[in-house]
């Protein structure tokens, strides 16, 4: 375990975290680089979050601080195909530019290999000009794609292997 990945711990979200989650969806830097471009509404972010709570083809998580216990960002992949998932990650303003993200990504990853044993490639969206994700990803373990499949986004990917199969 890196250094940097001593200082998160990774845990299922729950209906618990909704505040948490809700406000920093919303915050204006995660909205400015999500591929989606746009904010949720509270009645719109509960149902999303009972629905993703309750299915297997998600994996919510909650990154906290090891040493705090303080909530620090999300990460969540959703099941694309049975061998793909997509990832999404999000950090609080206060913990950017702490290599959190780069650890936080590694491990979800990791976690998402572990829970579907059927997946064999994570991929992520980053929106182009994200230099800060684009740099995590790739310390996180990603590779870049040449042809991304969205357009004004990077593709990248972690493909399952030996160590964590």
């Amino acid at each position: 375990m890196s250094q940097n990945q001593e200082k998160i711990i990774l845990r299922r979200a729950s209906p618990d975290d909704s505040d948490f989650l809700f406000s920093l969806r919303n915050d204006p830097v995660v909205i400015s680089t999500s591929t989606s471009g746009a904010g949720v509404e509270i009645n719109e972010h509960l149902r999303w979050l009972a629905r993703v709570c309750e299915s297997d083809a998600h994996l919510l998580c909650i990154i906290e601080s090891r040493d705090s216990g303080e909530r620090v960002g999300y990460s969540r992949l959703d099941r694309r195909d049975s061998s793909d998932a997509i990832m999404t990650i999000a950090i609080v303003e206060e913990w950017r530019s702490r290599s959190i993200g780069r650890s936080s990504i590694a491990e979800t990853a990791r976690l998402g290999f572990e829970h579907w044993q059927e997946v064999n490639c994570v991929l992520a969206y980053v929106k182009a000009g994200n230099k800060a994700s684009e740099s995590a990803f790739l310390h996180g373990g990603f590779r870049l794609h040449d042809k991304p499949d969205k357009e004004g986004h990077h593709l990248y990917s972690i493909e399952r292997s030996i160590s964590n199969a």
